[in-house]
This record gives structure tokens, sequence and C-alpha cells, in this order.
């Protein structure tokens, strides 16, 4: 049984993917330049990927990049709600 104080630390403690995030988007950055660059049908293929004015592939990414801060929105509201009116959340 873990004491609050290492809950706490484990809760505070980044993630690998957190930590180094800033070197993940640099990467994803020059990826993305080097694509366009050498590979210019694939920005043409992917702008044809439209529905009216809506970019499905710029869609989708931007609820898998937002999925996450819901969720996360979402278990806070659970744990506020459990501490408030002492009811058991399971998860």
């Amino acid at each position: 049984m873990e004491t609050s104080e290492e809950h706490t630390k484990k809760e505070l403690s980044l993630g690998l993917w957190e930590k180094y995030l800033t070197l993940w988007i640099a990467i994803c950055i020059v990826v993305g330049l080097l694509v366009g660059r050498f590979l210019p049908e694939f920005g043409q293929f992917m702008d044809s990927l439209k529905f009216r004015q809506l970019s499905i592939p710029i869609g989708i990414l931007l609820f898998f990049m937002m999925y996450p801060t819901v969720v996360g929105a979402r278990e806070e509201l659970l744990k506020a709600r459990t501490i408030m009116f002492g009811e058991r959340v399971a998860g």
C-alpha cells in the first residue's frame, strides 16, 4: 500500500511523452516539412480529403488531440463529486 506522499509524487511525475513533448513537436514539424518538400503529392492528397470546407484528417487529429483533455476533465469531475458527496466511484 502506498502512502499519500508516494501517491502525490507519482501523480506529479511526468511520463516519457510529457517530459519530451517539445522534442516530439519539433520532430513532427521537421518531418512535416521534409514530407512537404520531397513528397508534394502527399500534401495534395491530404488536401483532397475534404468534405465541403472541412479537412477530414485535421478533424480526426483534432479529436484525438482533445480527447485526453475531455476524459481528464470528466475524471476530475468524478473525483470532485466523490469528495463532495462521499460516493464511491468505480475505476
